[in-house]
C-alpha cells in the first residue's frame, strides 16, 4: 500500500511528504535535485529500502518545492528556503528532532540545517553528496574532483537531456537499474514527474549556488559519510573531504558506481550502517538485492544462455527445447543486449553476477 501524501504548509507553498512506520527515532530524507515520492512506489528498487528502514525507524521523506508532488514555485531557492521547507515538514509530521539522511543535493541542505537549527537535528547521514560549490577536495589527499567549470558543463548536460531518451540519469546516476526490464522507458517518465525540463534547469541554477562548506566546522552532531567508490556524478573525493572537515565524522566507502546509492546493490549495506549510527537494532533482515543482468533473463533465456555457454550450437539448442532456430536466434539477441555481450565467445566467459 502506498502511504498517504500529506502537505506541510510553508510561506512558499505546500510541501508533499510521506511518513512510514511508527518507530523512534525519526529519519528524515532530504531529497536530491528532483524526485517524486508518489511515483517511486511503482518500482521495487525505490520502495523496498523504504520498507526496510520503516520497519525499524520512522521514515519521512518529501518533495522539495518546485519538484514532484509539491507546489510549483517561480523563484529560485536558497539554503534558508530549503531549511524552512525541512522544518515545515518536521513540524507538520510532529517530529521534534530527527536524523537527516541527505541524498546528493540534499546533503548540502542537511549540513546547513545541522549547523543552523541544531536542536532539530539528532545526527547526519550523508550519502553520495558534497558540501556544495565551495568544496575543494585535495587531489593528493582525497582524490580527483571536477573543477567548477567542468561541474557546470556536466550538470548542464544533465539538464539538457532531462527526460529525453539520451538522459544521463540511467547511465550515470543509476547504472545498476539498466538491467531492470522497462527501466529505460519508466525512468524518463519518472524524471518528467519529478520536474519539467524548464524546471530542472531552474533547479540546477539554484543548486549550483548552494554551499554549506563554511558551516562544516560548526557541526557537532554524530555524522556518517557514505559514498560509492565509482560514483561518476559526485566523485568519492567529496565524501573523503566531508569526513575530514566534520569533527568526528566516520567515512564508509562501498563498492559500486551508482550515484543514487539508494537503488544500488549496496543498499542493504547502506541501511545496516544507518541503523548502526542511529543506535537501533534492525527489526527486519536484509530483503533487498539490486537486480543483476542475469536476473533480467527469462527462464527460457537463461536456459539458452547456459546451453550456449556449454558450446551448444543454435540448432542443438533448438532441438533440445523443441523450438526453432529462429526462436533461439531471437532469444540470443535479447540475451546479448541484457548481458551487454556481443558474441558467443563473450557470453561463454560471462560469469553470473
Amino acid at each position: 500500500m502506498i502511504p498517504p501524501i500529506r502537505f506541510a504548509a510553508s510561506s512558499r507553498g505546500g510541501i508533499a511528504y510521506q511518513s512510514v512506520g511508527d518507530h523512534e527515532p525519526s529519519l528524515l530524507v532530504v531529497p536530491p535535485l528532483a524526485q517524486n515520492i508518489e511515483k517511486m512506489w511503482e518500482q521495487p528498487s525505490f520502495w523496498r529500502p523504504i520498507r526496510r528502514l520503516a520497519s525499524t525507524v520512522r521514515f519521512v521523506h518529501y518533495d522539495k518545492l518546485g519538484t514532484g508532488a509539491s507546489d510549483p514555485v517561480s523563484e529560485p531557492a536558497g539554503l534558508d528556503d530549503r531549511i524552512a521547507e525541512l522544518i515545515a515538514v518536521l513540524d507538520h509530521a510532529g517530529v521534534e528532532q530527527a536524523w537527516l539522511l541527505g541524498l546528493s543535493e540534499g546533503g548540502v541542505i542537511a549540513l546547513a540545517a545541522a549547523a543552523q537549527v541544531p536542536e532539530r537535528v539528532a545526527g547526519l547521514i550523508l550519502l553520495g553528496t558534497s558540501s556544495g560549490t565551495g568544496a575543494r577536495p585535495d587531489p593528493d589527499r582525497h582524490g580527483p574532483a571536477r573543477s567548477p567549470e567542468e561541474t557546470l558543463r556536466y550538470f548542464t548536460a544533465v539538464a539538457d537531456s532531462w527526460a529525453e531518451p539520451s538522459s544521463l540519469v540511467l547511465p550515470d546516476f543509476a547504472p545498476s537499474l539498466r538491467w531492470v526490464p522497462g527501466m529505460d522507458t519508466w525512468l524518463p517518465a519518472y524524471e518528467r514527474a519529478a520536474a519539467s525540463p524548464a524546471m530542472i534547469h531552474a533547479l540546477l541554477a539554484s543548486s549550483l549556488r548552494l554551499d554549506s562548506t563554511p558551516l562544516l566546522g560548526e557541526i557537532s552532531q554524530p555524522t556518517l559519510v557514505m559514498h560509492l567508490s565509482g560514483d561518476r556524478v559526485i566523485p568519492v573525493s567529496h565524501g573523503r573531504f566531508l569526513a575530514d572537515a566534520i569533527d568526528g565524522a566516520r567515512l564508509v566507502v562501498l563498492d559500486g558506481d551508482d550515484h543514487f546509492a539508494w537503488v544500488s546493490p549496496s543498499i542493504d549495506e547502506v541501511i545496516d550502517e544507518v541503523f548502526t549510527v542511529m543506535g537501533v537494532e534492525a527489526q527486519a533482515g536484509r530483503r533487498y538485492r539490486g537486480l543483476t543482468p542475469w536476473d533480467t533473463l527469462t527462464t527460457a533465456e537463461r536456459r539458452v544462455a547456459r546451453l550456449v555457454q556449454r558450446g551448444f550450437t543454435n540448432a542443438e539448442v533448438a532441438r533440445s527445447s523443441g523450438g526453432s532456430v529462429r526462436t533461439v536466434e531471437t532469444q540470443l539477441t535479447r540475451i546479448y543486449a541484457k548481458l551487454d555481450v556481443r558474441s558467443r565467445t563473450e557470453l561463454a566467459i560471462r560469469p553470473e553476477d
